[in-house]
């Protein structure tokens, strides 16, 4: 898959698949997986292909401390994070 690959960590279902009928209406966007967890939406995606961009909702998601931002340095070294926080459902 060619484009920017996303990885989705969204625990509200209804929201996460907004997300997925967002960005797939987007050409060069390309989601390689979506979970409520980071780990599990880590975990979807590997090894199969590298996430350059990881979308995490800070405010829903239970393990955001300092602890989760070393993990995700860890688990994806190269990835670009775009943090989610309340707003409109808007595309």
């Amino acid at each position: 898959m060619e484009g920017i690959h996303i990885a989705i960590v969204e625990p509200d279902l209804e929201r996460q698949e907004w997300l997925l009928k967002c960005l797939s209406q987007e050409a060069g966007f390309g989601v390689i997986s979506s979970a409520g967890r980071l780990l599990a939406a880590w975990l979807a995606n590997a090894p199969s292909c590298p996430v350059d961009v990881l979308l995490i909702d800070v405010e829903r998601t239970a393990i955001i401390g300092v602890q989760a931002w070393a993990a995700i340095r860890i688990l994806l070294p190269d990835v670009r994070i775009v943090a989610l926080a309340e707003g409109n459902n808007e595309c």
